[in-house]
């Protein structure tokens, strides 16, 4: 697992080389699969030349670690940016820390640190605290009970957080916490969703270039394309293979987030375990003539 990265690398690179333009590179990690090595040589090598990296929070925190980064108490928004902007430093030009282990209230606080304070004994000390640099997620358990009176009315939301290494900005994504066990398969289909929100932009953007281009007559507009062709590589090259500005990558964010959330709300409850969600919730089967049938979407 050592040598994968290595041979990652090596590929992309290659195929940065021979066409342009050059890959999308979306990171989604399963980091509790490699062993120590193989991360560090994943931080090294492949987080450079990154364009989206799309951890959760246990995994940004063991990037992290890695990295030899220290991370602030997670007990509150800034914390969760801060680590975000951490992740940032080791070279991919956009970074989207989920924010599914760590629900916060409506006030704006990590749902761990209300419970802990809810739960203060009359001295002021804390029944329990968070260490430095973890988070309580809430069990299965815990989000099908139904609450209490104190706590019936405080929604739980979720904060996935994006920033961009070129514009040093952070943009947040507020969705409802949805408690249930049928969440296997989320973190996947995030990146792959993002990844496609950006491939279709990066078409779409080629079509519109062509277009304008062959409207265009003239010496000076081909000097011009070819000039316009050159900053443009020069821009892939530094923000890991993707001529994408901030705008269109928090548009696929935003879009992917929203996909998921609507499939966890569809999950069809397959099996007694962690079951999958509705990855197909907007499309439906319709029946024709002869026994035929066609996907609409919806």
């Amino acid at each position: 697992m050592v040598e994968l990265a290595d041979t990652v690398r090596g590929a992309l690179v290659a195929e940065n080389r021979a066409l342009p333009p050059s890959p999308l590179i979306l990171v989604r990690l399963l980091l509790l699969l490699l062993l120590p090595p193989a991360i560090a040589n994943l931080v090294h090598k492949l987080l450079p030349l990154t364009t989206i990296l799309t951890p959760n929070i246990p995994e940004a925190l063991l990037l992290l670690r890695t990295a030899g980064l220290a991370a602030p108490p997670l007990t509150s928004v800034a914390a969760v940016k801060e680590v975000v902007r951490l992740l940032s430093t080791l070279g991919p030009a956009h970074v989207l820390v989920k924010g599914g282990h760590l629900p916060f209230t409506a006030e704006l606080i990590p749902v761990s640190e209300a419970s802990a304070s809810a739960s203060t004994s009359p001295s002021g000390n804390r029944s329990s605290s968070p260490s430095h640099s973890t988070f309580t997620a809430p069990t299965t358990a815990e989000t099908e009970t139904e609450p209490d009176d104190n706590t019936k009315q405080k929604k739980k939301y979720i904060l996935d957080i994006l920033y961009s290494a070129r514009t040093h900005t952070h943009t947040i994504f507020r969705t409802d916490f949805l408690p249930g066990k049928n969440t296997h398969g989320t973190g996947c289909s995030l990146a792959s969703a993002i990844a496609a929100g950006l491939v279709t932009q990066q078409r779409e953007d080629a079509v519109d270039e062509a277009v304008e281009s062959a409207a265009t007559l003239g010496e000076d507009a081909v000097e011009k394309e070819n000039a316009t062709d050159k900053e443009k590589d020069a821009g892939m090259e530094k923000n890991g293979g993707v001529d994408k500005d901030d705008a269109g990558v928090a548009m696929a964010v935003e879009k992917a987030v929203k996909y998921v959330e609507r499939a966890i709300k569809a999950a069809p409850g397959l099996g007694q375990g962690s079951g999958p969600i509705g990855h197909f919730h907007s499309l439906v089967v319709e029946e024709g003539e002869g026994g035929s049938s066609s996907l609409r979407r919806i």
